[in-house]
């Protein structure tokens, strides 16, 4: 498959709505193509999601520190 800007977008929110795990790694591991496409057309995985309308802070597994 080919990936543009405008399908990873849709890809990402398609997989966001249904409930996937969209952090890196997890990804990574299903569907790597989509995010080595993402960081390639976006500079970065983070800015490919950020781009996608999804808060990263809500798909990022890191623990947040308060």
């Amino acid at each position: 498959m080919l990936w543009d800007k405008p399908r990873i977008k849709v890809e990402l929110k398609k997989l966001y709505r249904s409930g996937a795990n969209l952090s890196y790694n997890a990804l990574a591991k299903k569907k790597q193509s989509l995010v080595s496409a993402a960081a390639y057309h976006f500079g970065s995985y983070r800015a490919a999601v950020e781009a996608a309308d999804i808060d990263y802070a809500d798909v990022s597994r890191r623990p947040r520190w308060t």
